[in-house]
């Protein structure tokens, strides 16, 4: 799996694919997005190899700057998609140390892909007070493109600091339609 740096190398910012995307009024608690970035990835004449099947580059990123006040505070941000069949995808997560986050996607056909309940997973490491999670999820089938909507659950007191990125990749031998 490549290094979260030399993966966020790969990124370069593209055309917004939905400006208009906007994070839900918060429950719980308060919550103020600082940013919210939706791109598409240009070809680039580069060729990586990024964790699972070979392939050039990403074709789809998203990218969420959350800011989570104190107390239990839950919201959701809306990001487009494309079709799971042939992509599949890294989440890069960070958050301050002692929170417990649960981050899960509802696809637009109202599937839920589990994405993180709490830092204590495996694919979580903790440094200079920052827990990084990167979770890889294959193709999900059954699924559509389109309108999908990341749901955050922050379950513990203090606030945090939420920095969610998501990078599609194309499962070669499958196309890069939408």
């Amino acid at each position: 799996m490549l290094a979260r740096s030399a993966l966020l190398a790969l990124i370069v910012v593209g055309v917004a694919c939905n400006p208009q995307s906007t994070p839900s009024p918060p429950t719980g608690g308060s919550v103020a997005t600082t940013s919210v970035r939706l791109t598409t990835q240009p070809p680039a004449p580069t060729t990586t190899t990024p964790p699972g099947p070979p392939v050039t580059v990403p074709e789809y990123h998203a990218d969420f700057d959350i800011l989570l006040e104190r107390g239990q505070v839950s919201t959701s941000i809306p990001f487009e998609a494309p079709n799971p069949v042939n992509h599949y995808f890294d989440v890069l997560i960070d958050f301050s140390d002692g929170t417990d986050l649960k981050v899960t996607f509802r696809t637009s056909s109202r599937g839920h892909a589990r994405i993180l309940d709490g830092a204590s997973e495996d694919w979580c490491t903790s440094d200079s007070g920052v827990t990084h999670c990167v979770v890889h999820i294959e193709t999900l089938t059954g699924q559509t493109p389109g309108e999908w909507t990341a749901l955050i659950d922050k379950r513990s007191d203090p606030p945090a600091d939420v920095h969610i990125e998501i990078i599609w990749w194309t499962q070669p031998g499958l196309g890069e339609e939408n």
